[in-house]
C-alpha cells in the first residue's frame, strides 16, 4: 500500500515507522501520479478539495489507464460542502483561469451559496458555491464526461463518499467466487483533492 502526502501529519509518520508494508510519497499526487510505471487496482482520493487538483488527478490516471479499464476509484467529502465549492490548502498551486474568487479565513454554511462568518471555517475557498471549475463532483463529472463508459456512485450523508469506475469495470475474468458490484449514477450531490492513496490488489489508499 502507498499513501501521498506532501506535509505528513505525526500520526501518519507513526504508521510508517510501524508498518514496512506502507511506502509514504511526501509529494504532491499530481507529482507522484506522473512518475507511476504502472497504475494500482484502486485508488482512494481525499486531499485538496477543488475542481483543478482532483481533475488532474483523474486527468493524469485516464492518460495512465489509457484504453485500458480505469483502476477503481474512491473519493471523499462528494456532497455538501465540497461537491460544488473549492477549497484550498494551497491556493498558490492553483493556475490562473483554473479556479474561480478564492476568499480567505471563510465560513460556509448549508444553503448559503457565499460566505458566513459563523460557518465552517476555511483558511482559503471559492467565494461562491456552484458554476464551472468550481467543486470535488464538478470535477469527477467533468472527468467522467470526458472519458465516457465510467459511473460515479454517492454514499450521500455530510461530506459524503463516491466511487467512480468503468461500466463493465473487470475486463480480466473476476477471481472464482468474487462479485462485481454494481454503481448507479447520483443525482446533483456530491465533493476531492491532493492527498490520495493507492493499494494493489484488494486494498486502497491518498495526494
Amino acid at each position: 500500500m502507498a499513501t501521498v502526502d506532501p506535509v505528513p501529519p505525526p500520526l501518519l509518520l507513526e504508521r510508517e515507522q510501524e508498518h514496512p508494508e506502507l511506502t509514504l510519497h511526501r509529494r504532491t499526487s499530481h507529482e507522484v501520479l506522473a512518475d507511476l510505471d504502472e497504475l494500482p487496482d484502486a485508488i482512494v482520493i481525499d486531499g485538496d478539495h477543488n475542481w483543478f487538483t482532483l481533475h488532474e488527478e483523474l486527468r493524469m490516471i485516464g492518460e495512465k489507464a489509457g484504453e485500458g479499464t480505469l483502476p477503481l476509484l474512491f473519493f471523499h467529502d462528494v456532497c455538501w460542502p465540497h461537491a460544488r465549492r473549492d477549497t484550498y490548502y494551497a491556493p498558490e498551486r492553483i493556475p490562473e483561469g483554473e479556479h474561480p474568487e478564492i476568499g480567505e479565513d471563510v465560513g460556509l454554511a448549508p444553503g448559503n451559496p457565499g460566505t458566513d462568518p459563523l460557518g465552517l471555517p476555511y483558511p482559503a475557498a471559492a467565494l461562491n458555491e456552484g458554476g464551472p471549475k468550481n467543486g470535488t463532483v464538478t470535477a469527477i463529472e467533468d472527468f467522467s464526461r470526458e472519458r465516457g463508459g465510467v459511473r460515479f456512485a454517492v454514499v450521500p450523508a455530510f461530506s459524503a463518499s463516491g466511487a467512480l469506475a468503468g461500466e463493465r469495470p473487470l475486463r480480466r475474468r473476476p477471481r472464482r467466487g468474487s462479485s462485481i458490484p454494481t454503481t448507479a449514477t447520483p443525482s446533483s450531490t456530491g465533493s476531492s483533492g491532493t492527498g490520495s492513496s493507492t493499494s494493489s490488489p484488494a486494498t486502497a489508499a491518498p495526494s
